[in-house]
């Protein structure tokens, strides 16, 4: 283990997150700690995500770099993506919607790579059916375009939330042409390919080849891409093959799989959280493990704000 100088990054970071668990994101200056070392504001927000087990010091995180970040940097592109992804977690419906309304005022050119997250909201179970079918409705109206241009994720995106939405024809379409795609072998479209095919399998009631599917996936993009695109970090596939597993008496395995979200790396699987440790509470009861049972519960406290 390397040794820390007072001048290391890392150590201002973890000073920082120290001080928000101990005090309360109220204590700090975020305007001064941004002005005076925004790397370790951001690195302490990509360390405060694991678990969630903080949420209100992660969420006065990432606002602080979105506020005091320069225009149009990916650092305040993936503030958005974990402030976005964190508020799907506890459930913050409006603050979503006024996040993304201040993207489409302030970086319009963000704003429909930020709305496709709408679609897996939904998918994790926020509110917001209505605005997920709008953006659904955009991509239909695009996928010529789409398709020429062979835009993988989005395809992806709109698949997904076909499936579970009552429209699995288009699903299954979808699916067909990401499995045609994926035969040229780039690594993420047959990601992709893989994961839709998985979930129009769910639908189509083949619950042995989804799962067959979804136990075989395993995140394998560049790091930066784990880190802040939702597609790599694999978290609806984990969450979806839990509830299989919890639903089929597998408690253990659902138990396990589910823990995968708490795992470093995706941001976005924060996303799933609040549904993550639902299942694990449930799964932890059938499996008499009540100190586990009390833990859960206080991580899903926190998540709501208690």
């Amino acid at each position: 283990m390397r040794e820390l100088t007072p001048e290391d990054p890392a150590l201002a970071a973890a000073e920082l997150m120290l001080a928000c668990v101990q005090y309360g994101p109220e204590a700090i200056d975020w305007e001064a700690e941004a002005i005076r070392d925004l790397e370790a504001v951001y690195d302490a927000g990509r360390s405060l995500h694991i678990g969630a087990t903080h949420p209100s010091c992660e969420r006065a995180v990432w606002r602080a770099i979105i506020e005091h970040d320069v225009p149009n940097s990916f650092r305040k592109f993936s503030a958005v993506i974990g402030l976005m992804s964190l508020q799907i977690a506890m459930d913050d419906v409006d603050g979503l919607r006024g996040l993304i309304d201040w993207v489409s005022a302030s970086a319009p050119h963000w704003a429909d790579n930020i709305r496709d997250f709408l679609m897996l909201a939904d998918l994790a179970g926020l509110s917001v059916g209505g605005d997920a079918a709008e953006r659904a409705e955009d991509i239909r109206r695009s996928l010529p375009g789409l398709l020429e241009g062979q835009w993988d994720t989005e395809l992806w995106f709109l698949g997904v939330w076909s499936a579970y939405r009552g429209n699995v024809d288009q699903a299954r379409e979808l699916r067909d042409t990401l499995g045609a795609w994926a035969k040229d072998g780039h690594r993420r479209t047959v990601l992709l390919a893989t994961s839709l095919d998985a979930h129009v399998a769910i639908v189509d009631g083949d619950t042995a080849r989804a799962v067959a599917l979804l136990d075989g996936l395993r995140p394998n993009g560049p790091r930066p891409d784990l880190t802040w695109y939702p597609w790599e970090g694999l978290g609806l596939e984990w969450l979806t093959l839990a509830k299989i597993e919890l639903a089929r008496g597998n408690h253990a395995k659902a138990f396990d799989v589910a823990s995968w979200l708490d795992a470093p790396g995706s941001v976005p699987n924060l996303m799933y959280m609040r549904e993550s440790l639902a299942v694990r509470a449930d799964a932890a009861r059938q499996l008499e493990r009540n100190d586990r049972v009390a833990l859960l519960e206080r991580r899903m406290d926190r998540l709501r704000g208690r």
